[in-house]
């Protein structure tokens, strides 16, 4: 993936692992960052697959700062309410600026 720049609004794909979830129009995605796993279950309408283990999850930039990048992931998840804390050099280095379903 490439550096990609982003502003406040933006839908990217954060990389993610895929599993099957519990029903069949979920997937159970695990986020690995510098700020740590993030694991849950979203839509499959909001999940690009990659491969069939690796995948790219909607998110909407919610805001940026010096060291952090804050996105809203729908779903449920087990460590979080849907908002990720993302280290902004690894955002810049890891989301792509385009829809992920």
């Amino acid at each position: 993936m490439t550096a990609v720049q982003f502003d406040k609004g933006d839908q990217v794909g954060v990389p993610c692992e895929v599993a099957q979830g519990a029903f069949p129009d979920e997937y159970l995605i695990t986020i690995e960052s510098d700020f740590g796993t993030i694991s849950g279950f979203v839509s499959s309408d909001d999940v690009r697959l990659l491969d069939d283990k690796r995948g790219l999850v909607r998110a909407v930039v919610e805001d940026i700062d010096e060291s952090m990048v804050t996105l809203r992931v729908q779903g449920s998840y087990f460590t979080t309410t849907g908002i990720a804390h993302l280290g902004r050099e690894w955002a810049i280095s890891n989301l792509e600026t385009q829809s992920a379903a």
